[in-house]
């Protein structure tokens, strides 16, 4: 995923999570899980939940991701592309039994 940061507020209410502190909201791109392909989506931190949507504009998010239990894995950034932050975030996986 690649991040840029905004400060603007975001209004988007609904659920009890949404209506928590935005924490840092902007650009990423996220890859697609059949395709394997990269979209751009705005992405928007509350709390321990990565929300996305399709642009800036939508109230609903097209799904989110639960960082609590999940790793970070940050990777180099790519000094052509300053402001660039290059990461993934692997989900807590349960053991098998």
């Amino acid at each position: 995923m690649v991040m840029g940061e905004s400060a603007r507020p975001s209004s988007r209410p609904s659920s009890p999570s949404l209506q928590e502190r935005v924490l840092k909201s902007g650009w990423l791109k996220k890859q697609r899980s059949i395709m394997k392909n990269w979209q751009p989506r705005w992405f928007v931190l509350r709390g321990e939940q990565l929300y996305y949507y399709k642009d800036e504009e939508e109230n609903k998010p097209q799904g989110s991701i639960q960082l609590q239990g999940s790793q970070v894995n940050e990777f180099t950034a790519n000094p052509e592309e300053p402001g660039k932050h290059l990461f993934e975030i692997v989900p807590d996986q349960l053991p098998s039994t």
